[in-house]
């Protein structure tokens, strides 16, 4: 079957009935034993006992008898799909499956829960990126104004030190300007 589904070999490694664990009589596919993160792996079998171990993993679908109208593989594509973008594909696997067959009513639900909940996510993040955008203008800008600020402050203070006027409300802790200031009432102090 893999062959003709995947002619492009995107799966990785294909296991068979030697990778089984044996017991009691059944094969049973211990996903375990991949040594992958199960909450990535989805097993798709017509047999729960072949995912006995792994029941929230397991996708179960019906038995294929070579029938050429069976479109089962084709209408799960959507659903599997959907599992690949969520982070834990057996918290859905196990809202999904009851008795042993796909719920396809809880998987619509599931999934536009979802889309709305990316929506919404998306949404939040625009609100975020607007308000991240406007805190950096409005300290851009506050930047310029307190700029701006500093610079008729500074002004005012060389103009105040030319009248001899310093104004102690308006100097901003500058040695220079304290400097020239006292230089020049001790010039006038000495005429």
């Amino acid at each position: 079957m893999l062959d003709i589904i995947d002619r492009n070999n995107h799966c990785c490694y294909r296991f068979y009935r030697e990778h089984c664990t044996f017991i009691n009589g059944i094969f049973v596919k211990d996903l375990k034993r991949l040594n992958r993160d199960l909450k990535n792996v989805i097993i798709v079998d017509n047999s729960p006992l072949s995912y006995a171990f792994n029941h929230d993993n397991g996708f179960p679908v019906t038995s294929w008898y070579d029938d050429k109208n069976d479109r089962e593989l084709l209408d799960i594509i959507p659903i599997l799909e959907f599992l690949s973008t969520v982070k834990d594909v057996r918290k859905i696997i196990s809202k999904i499956v009851e008795n042993n067959e796909i719920c396809f009513e809880k998987v619509e639900e599931i999934i536009k829960n979802e889309e709305i909940n990316n929506n919404n996510n998306a949404n939040n993040n625009n609100v975020n990126n607007n308000i991240v955008n406007n805190n950096i203008n409005n300290n851009v800008n506050n930047n310029v104004n307190n700029n701006n600020v500093n610079n008729n402050i500074n002004n005012v203070n060389i103009s105040n030190v030319n009248n001899n006027n310093v104004n102690n409300n308006n100097v901003i802790n500058n040695n220079s300007f304290n400097n020239k200031n006292e230089n020049v009432k001790e010039k006038k102090n000495l005429q």
